[in-house]
């Protein structure tokens, strides 16, 4: 019973955030080559936010358990954090404007790099190289 009432308030809360989303499907500078990016997430709330990251890594996983790889999920989850954290970090890499069109998806790479303990300088070389792909 508690998995059943814990599947239906991440569906009640899914389905709010889907609502909102097919309003903003149609606007074009929430996207970049078709992902959402950070002018997207910066109308998520809180809730929202952690429910894109969960998503996210369902997918990581979903790929790595599908391909029989598991260096994909190891490579782009983390575990001890919560995903406030995350959320935290991701709003922080939007802070800085010109990453705004970088996809969500690749925030996410570059906050779980940070999180691993990537060098200044390696997070700045790749925060470089994700603006070079988006921001054309």
């Amino acid at each position: 019973m508690k998995i059943l009432n814990a599947i239906l308030i991440i569906l009640f809360l899914f389905t709010g955030s889907a609502i909102s989303q097919i309003q903003k499907a149609d606007n074009e500078e929430f996207y970049t080559y078709g992902y959402s990016n950070g002018k997207l997430w910066e109308t998520f709330n809180k809730q929202e936010k952690i429910l894109v990251l969960m998503g996210t890594e369902e997918g990581i996983a979903f790929v790595s358990e599908w391909t029989e790889n598991n260096k994909p999920y190891e490579e782009l989850s983390i575990q001890g954090f919560r995903m406030s954290d995350i959320v935290s970090e991701v709003d922080l890499f939007y802070s800085q404007r010109a990453n705004i069109r970088v996809t969500v998806v690749a925030a996410y790479s570059y906050v779980i790099k940070k999180m691993k303990g990537a060098t200044v300088k390696e997070l700045d070389e790749y925060a470089a190289s994700l603006r070079k792909k988006y921001n054309k």
